[in-house]
Parts: structure tokens; sequence; C-alpha cells
């Protein structure tokens, strides 16, 4: 784990890929509509373990990280309705 602007961030495994396409999959679900349903759950993840892990360093950020930018936590679960079963966060971004 690293601090970057008092904030954690840490490199990702391969056992984070499912994860790191749902993130992918929700951002542009909601800032790029019009590729909504380019490609289906099961290829983002595909993509993600099969090319992304492996030719690159994945990184993820503490929550500070992304409140320090102005992104505010909308809602919060107890990953019930997630394929890990992990408690997660959506996060809303307003530009200034």
């Amino acid at each position: 784990m690293t601090l970057v602007d008092d904030a954690a961030v840490e490199r990702l495994t391969p056992d984070d890929a499912a994860a790191a396409a749902l993130v992918l999959r929700a951002a542009f679900d909601e800032r790029l509509p019009w590729l909504s349903g380019l490609h289906t759950p099961e290829e983002d993840r595909w993509f993600f373990r099969e090319t992304v892990f492996l030719e690159n360093e994945v990184w993820g950020a503490a929550r500070r990280f992304y409140e320090a930018r102005g992104f505010s936590a909308v809602a919060f679960t107890d990953g019930a309705r997630n394929e890990e079963g992990e408690p997660d966060v959506l996060y809303r971004w307003t530009r200034p």
C-alpha cells in the first residue's frame, strides 16, 4: 500500500479483476450510456482477467482519494447484491 495525497492506494491482483470490471461497467453506464450493452458482464470480466491484469499494473484507491476530488458517497451496501458478496459504496461526481 502507498499513500498518495494522504489516501491509501494499492496494487490490485488478478483476484480483483471481477470487481474492477464492475467499476468500469458502472462508469461507462453512467458517463457513456451509448456504450451500454456493448459487452456482456462476462466479456468485461474476461477482458480484465485475460488482458488488463496480464498486461498492466492495476491500482485501486481508498475512499478519501475520491472524496478529496469531489466525489460524494450516495449509497452503501452490505454486499448482498453483488457477486463478490463484499460491501461497497456508490459514488457520484458532480463537475464544479
